[in-house]
């Protein structure tokens, strides 16, 4: 029997090609009936006799994979890797796939705007007015601002091709990983660490999340930041310190941060309570166009592995190698 456990949500709700693909090609499937996201414990119990699974950010670990004895294929609807064990996935045999282009431009659009919304102080006044309090604040231009930018593939290079629009002061980025060549058409400067923390008013992350980006950016990052700058990761949570972006927002070192992604999700920790810290529930890929692609794409590989067919965005053995490390 083909059967596939859906537990990313919403699924299938702004176009119902994907739910049809797997029905043509006679898959058998569950979407999350929980409309939340699975236990642990759930998750290996959902997994029984299912033998392909359409995955958003659960973690499955060492001990959802070797309980999934059915399981022959994990197909996650979106780019992050962080929560699948893709060694154990490997060594039972678990083919992994992913949609690596699908949330790209949303997520650079998403960034977009909270670099907007950051730098003129328009969703914090917004809270100040909704409680009755009449008051301007003074904001910053993109051109009056050096954007600092962590990571420069998918989705950082399209947000730097945004940004150029806007002329900044200055771009700077740091990836020690990527070819400089790719943005001759576009002024940026790349730099080390230090020196984007240094010399930017706005810092924000893009970077996946493995042992070399735990805690990225904590207490001795945020200290080197210039006062008054600002935050922004639409990438991992657990990339940046939420204990010490809290102090940083507390003490006002940082005017204020735009927070997606937490290293706990849902999130309902401190950072909830600042007035200058904007937090949104890890929504930064969901426009409608971008969900249904990634939902179609993350379909059509299952297909293509029903079928014996090749996959497209199977997880490159680069990623493996790094967990191997």
């Amino acid at each position: 029997m083909k059967k596939a456990l859906i537990t990313t949500i919403p699924f299938g709700q702004e176009d119902e090609a994907p739910l049809k693909i797997l029905k043509e090609n006679d898959v058998q499937y569950l979407v999350n009936p929980l409309d939340r996201k699975f236990t642990h414990a759930e998750l290996i119990d959902y997994l029984n006799g299912v033998s392909y699974l359409i995955a958003g950010t659960d973690k499955i670990d060492k001990e959802v994979l070797e309980s999934a004895n059915d399981l022959k294929m994990i197909s996650r609807v979106g780019i992050g890797l962080d929560s699948v064990d893709l060694l154990t996935a490997r060594e039972r045999g678990i083919i992994v796939s992913y949609t690596p282009d699908g949330p790209s431009k949303a997520v650079a659009e998403f960034t977009m705007n909270s670099i907007l919304s950051t730098l003129r102080n328009s969703v914090l006044t917004s809270q100040s007015l909704k409680k009755g309090i009449w008051k301007k604040k003074m904001g910053r231009s993109v051109s009056e601002s050096v954007i600092g930018v962590f990571g420069a593939g998918r989705i950082g290079s399209e947000l730097i091709h945004i940004l150029s629009h806007f002329k900044p002061r200055k771009i700077l980025v740091f990836d020690p990983y990527i070819d400089e060549a790719k943005f001759e058409k576009v002024e940026v400067e790349f730099v080390s660490k230090n020196q984007l923390l240094e010399k930017s008013d706005l810092v924000t992350l893009h970077l996946p999340m493995d042992d070399s980006t735990k805690d990225f950016i904590a207490e001795k990052e945020i200290k080197a930041m210039k006062p008054n700058s600002i935050i922004i990761n639409t990438s991992r949570g657990g990339i940046v310190n939420e204990d010490d972006l809290f102090s940083a927002l507390k003490s006002g070192h940082l005017s204020s941060a735009a927070i997606d992604v937490f290293e706990e999700e849902p999130y309902s920790g401190k950072l909830l309570g600042l007035d200058n810290c904007i937090a949104t529930p890890h929504m930064a890929p969901m426009s409608k166009a971008s969900r249904i692609s990634m939902e179609i794409d993350a379909v059509k590989e299952v297909v293509r592995f029903v079928n014996g067919e090749s996959l497209l965005n199977q997880v490159p053995e680069l990623e493996y190698q790094s967990r191997a490390k």
